[in-house]
């Protein structure tokens, strides 16, 4: 499978891709202009910050907490687990900086050890499996946005996603299933549009 960039820029909120594809004498997503939200650039980011800021929070509670009660072995758990999604918050950025300079492989390294600090963190799959989109291994990425799914089944993103990367496998059947789900899920940038880009290909051939 060959690609040709066709046009990229990125504006602040949203990474446009345009690209061809070149791939077995089917053809299979021939022309797909690739619309992406940019994996964690607005609301993700936004959680990511929030929830980096409660446990910031909830960490300074339980500081005064501990040294009132050293003992207490539920308030230590607590701690741990607040400094666990305060740090897991920090490799996520950490894999998008990483993302954004295409350094696919440090991206990778940091979103893992985010989910090893947190195994339930949605957003962190997501990235992991754009990195891995973005390399050229889309088994992988399927398999991290499949992930992402089970945690959040109203993730609309990770669907849109992935249905690029079952489009990037020629497999145009599951790609225009998971546009349709993120589309029917308000995702208008993302699944609407290849959903319409998937159908017309299909129409032409």
């Amino acid at each position: 499978m060959q690609t040709e960039i066709l046009n990229e820029k990125w504006d602040g909120e949203r990474y446009y891709l345009k690209a061809r594809i070149k791939a077995d004498p089917k053809e299979v997503a021939a022309s797909l202009d690739v619309l992406r939200k940019d994996v964690q650039k607005s609301k993700e980011l936004e959680d990511v910050k929030k929830k980096a800021d409660e446990a910031f929070k909830e960490i300074e509670k339980l500081k005064s907490e501990l040294e009132a009660v050293k003992a207490d072995k539920n308030k230590q758990k607590e701690y741990v687990r607040a400094t666990d999604t305060l740090s897991a918050a920090d490799w996520f950025k950490k894999g998008y900086q990483h993302s954004l300079k295409k350094e696919y492989d440090s991206a990778i390294e940091a979103y893992s050890s985010a989910i090893a600090l947190n195994p339930n963190y949605v957003y962190a799959y997501s990235g992991r499996g754009a990195a891995y989109n973005d390399k050229g291994q889309y088994d992988r990425a399927i398999e991290d946005y499949n992930k992402a799914i089970a945690l959040d089944p109203n993730y609309a993103l990770a669907y849109n996603n992935r249905g690029i990367a079952y489009a990037m496998k020629g497999n145009m059947g599951r790609a225009i299933s998971d546009f349709q789900k993120a589309c029917d899920m308000g995702d208008e940038e993302g699944g609407c549009k290849n959903l319409q880009k998937a159908l017309n290909f299909l129409n032409k051939r």
